[in-house]
């Protein structure tokens, strides 16, 4: 598409052809956000496919309304991994003509793990950016289920890309679902549309195409004239026709090039930008700079454009395409670095690619591929027009790990792996080569033989595992963990603001030895398996409460303690200031120091106790469970 940066000439007329590129800038875009979770396998009542098989069914004739240039993306959530709340991919960018592209995506977008739906939809908005004619539809059966919040979500999109709608297409969602939804059409100004069955959703994708204007899409500019019509054809004025090619003499690329034009002496006066293949456009005669760049290839010329006629100009690129073979690695992950070795050896890219072929300068090159331990280094020539295939399958496979508390229990999410290999110059025999924090990681690593711990909660499993190449060994490390919920209760009267409940936990199959602590209100800890004493604390003085537990693995636990005490207030006669006061036990133990002018108040634990003031006044008292007394110290 071509685009006009700066266009200040006095008397200069547009051509048509660039008011139509103007039109198509400002056409309609739309992101679609698809919901791949497990639940869209799932059936409607009646229907005689699953929920992800009706929209694949429905999208394709609903959007045939629209040109086939039109900006519409592909967002999917929940399509490729279990479990995994980060599992959000933008499959086709909205740019014009993506139309055919995000059809075609449709049948890889799988029904598999957890629904991030929030993530998806941030994704999106940020991948159509801000500016009018901009929409998401998002089709989904159920709320996400990955602890984001929707309607927070969707009025923060609101307040950064104002204009934006969000049209919510909901598959047979319970009633409570569609009503947690409808913040999000009514944050961004959408429409919610409830579906049951095919010809409901037939019809609110109808509605949302309309909505989106994905109908009033502008369809690309069709050329005046022949594309082998001669240069005085295409433009009868002054200005540019340039095309581009690989070699001297060679075929004028059909790819868009990047065209950069600069006026001699005019600053930004006459300044263009354009990506097209062959770039056309009417100028005042002079002298003007143009670069030429596709890939990493680039040329430049100095053309003079004289009054009432074009010039002409082919630009020789002097360039090949690299291609990398199928199975290098894995072009997702994988970091590739090109470097060419004459006349100097220096990176001309590093990066990952999306795809290839990269266009690169005629040249001899060394090409290597990261991805993690692996790698792959490989010696490159690329002459000008060829098409040269580099790199090699690796001798790799991939290792995907998760962490269980129990064979068949629930996934660990706090949890790290490390993997070591057999290395007789580290001090242990091993050497660690990889390590994630990750949920579910996965690694490629050169086929052999590794070792792997999971480590989570002072607890670890180890694994010993070989792998080959060209496979992936999808691993399970068990770890014997359970969920401890503690809480506390008291029939103390307690002031408004409450006690500092404290919770103290010692595992009794290490020699007694404390492994947690927490403040919390009803704290959630994650433990080994085993025997445990849990004591709860109120306030800062001795009324506690004490439990043992025995923890199994893969199984939830819960320990609620009754903590017996009376509140206990001193008081002296007159308002005076409380004088510092000690209270003991009946062992004689201190178990609570008032310093003078303290709010003298405490949690006690039943039974009988002293208190001794600096002054010499001296008295028993007892404190029975969930009473409430007041001692006044001037009473003898």
């Amino acid at each position: 598409m071509r685009r006009t940066v700066i266009w200040i000439v006095m008397g200069f007329a547009v051509s048509p052809l660039a008011t139509a590129y103007a039109a198509l800038a400002q056409q309609p875009a739309a992101t679609i956000v698809l919901d791949g979770s497990g639940s869209m396998a799932g059936w409607l009542d009646g229907a005689k496919a699953s929920k992800m098989d009706m929209v694949r069914a429905a999208l394709a004739p609903a959007m045939a309304t629209a040109p086939p240039n039109s900006a519409v993306g592909l967002v999917a959530f929940g399509h490729r991994r279990k479990g995994n709340c980060g599992d959000v991919e933008a499959v086709v960018a909205p740019e014009a003509g993506a139309l055919e592209k995000t059809i075609a995506a449709l049948p890889g977008v799988a029904t598999t793990g957890k629904g991030p739906l929030v993530q998806a939809l941030r994704q999106a908005a940020q991948g159509l950016g801000t500016g009018p004619n901009r929409s998401i539809i998002l089709l989904h059966d159920d709320p996400d289920n990955c602890n984001q919040d929707a309607c927070a979500a969707a009025a923060a999109i609101a307040k950064s890309n104002p204009g934006l709608p969000i049209h919510v297409i909901t598959l047979g969602a319970k009633p409570q679902t569609r009503a947690a939804m409808a913040c999000v059409a009514t944050a961004t100004g959408g429409r919610q549309f409830e579906v049951v069955d095919e010809a409901g959703l037939a019809t609110a994708l109808s509605e949302v195409v309309k909505l989106a204007r994905l109908d009033a899409a502008v369809p690309m500019p069709k050329p005046a004239v022949r594309p082998d019509a001669p240069p005085e054809a295409k433009l009868s004025e002054s200005g540019l026709v340039l095309t581009a090619s690989l070699t001297p003499g060679g075929d004028a690329l059909a790819e868009p090039i990047r065209w950069h034009v600069t006026k001699d002496g005019g600053g930004m006066e006459g300044a263009f930008d354009s990506s097209t293949a062959e770039f056309v456009q009417a100028m005042p005669a002079g002298r003007y700079t143009v670069e030429a760049q596709l890939g990493l290839a680039t040329a430049k010329q100095t053309i003079d454009v004289a009054e009432g006629k074009p010039s002409v100009a082919r630009f020789e690129l002097n360039a090949g395409r690299l291609v990398l073979a199928p199975g290098s690695v894995g072009l997702s992950s994988t970091l590739v670095t090109l470097l060419r070795v004459d006349p100097k050896r220096e990176p001309v890219f590093v990066g990952r690619l999306a795809a290839t072929p990269l266009v690169v300068p005629a040249g001899n090159y060394e090409l290597q591929l990261d991805d993690g331990p692996a790698q792959e280094l490989t010696k490159v020539s690329v002459s000008a027009g060829a098409d040269v295939t580099a790199g090699r399958p690796a001798a790799s496979g991939r290792l995907e790990l998760e962490a269980v508390s129990a064979e068949n229990g629930p996934a660990i999410e706090a949890v790290t792996f490390a993997v070591e290999k057999d290395d007789p110059d580290a001090p242990q025999g091993r050497r660690e080569i990889a390590r994630s924090a990750a949920p579910r990681p996965d690694f490629t690593l050169p086929a052999g033989t590794y070792y792997v711990t999971a480590r989570a909660k002072q607890v670890e499993a180890r694994q010993r595992l070989a792998i080959s190449a060209g496979t992936t060994i999808k691993q399970t490390m068990v770890l014997a963990l359970s969920r401890l919920t503690l809480a506390a209760r008291s029939n103390a009267a307690l002031s408004p603001q409450g006690p500092v409940l404290n919770f103290r936990v010692v595992r009794l199959d290490d020699g007694e030895r404390e492994v947690a602590r927490s403040v919390a209100a009803s704290p959630v800890l994650t433990l080994p398996a085993g025997r445990y004493r849990v004591e709860a604390k109120l306030g800062s003085e001795n009324a506690r409460a004490v439990m043992d537990t025995e923890l199994v693995a893969g199984k939830d636990g819960q320990v609620t303690l009754d903590i017996p005490a009376g509140q206990v207030r001193l008081d002296r006669a007159g308002g005076s200031e409380v004088p510092i006061v000690e209270v003991e036990d009946e062992a004689g133990q201190v178990v609570w120091h008032a310093g003078a002018g303290e709010t003298a108040t405490a949690l006690l634990a039943p039974g009988r106790y002293k208190y001794r003031t600096k002054d010499g006044i001296q008295k028993s008292f007892d404190v029975r469970n969930g009473e409430r007394q007041t001692l006044r110290l001037s009473e003898n």
